[in-house]
């Protein structure tokens, strides 16, 4: 997954803004985030929140598979894409929340587990 590389986020980012026809100030004012944090986005210097990172891609219609995620079609799989898509429209709120909430029950599990 290409989520972890700040560079290549905001290269997808700048390369699809453009292809778009879209200026800096017009995408940061459709995504409502500032010109400076999009374009602090698009050189690599942050990271996008997840809910901001998802408005970018709905704005600028970039497929997920652009950034390394692919969501199976499978029955098998039905579970886990739905979790996807639920955890990709968190806030950053509640996003804390389910990591600190993960971290300690995995936590938990694994010292019951022994």
């Amino acid at each position: 997954m290409f989520l972890d590389d700040k560079k290549l986020i905001g290269q997808k980012i700048k390369f699809y803004r453009k292809k778009r026809g879209m200026t800096q100030a017009c995408l940061s004012e459709k995504a409502e985030i500032s010109e400076k944090h999009l374009s602090k986005i698009e050189t690599g210097i942050h990271y996008p929140s997840v809910a901001i990172f998802f408005k970018i891609r709905e704005v600028l219609d970039i497929p997920l598979e652009e950034f390394g995620i692919k969501l199976n079609t499978s029955e098998e799989n039905v579970l886990r894409d739905e979790l996807l898509r639920c955890i990709f429209a968190l806030n950053d709120t509640e996003t804390k929340f389910l990591l600190n909430f993960t971290k300690l029950t995995f936590d938990n599990y694994r010292i019951k587990d022994k």
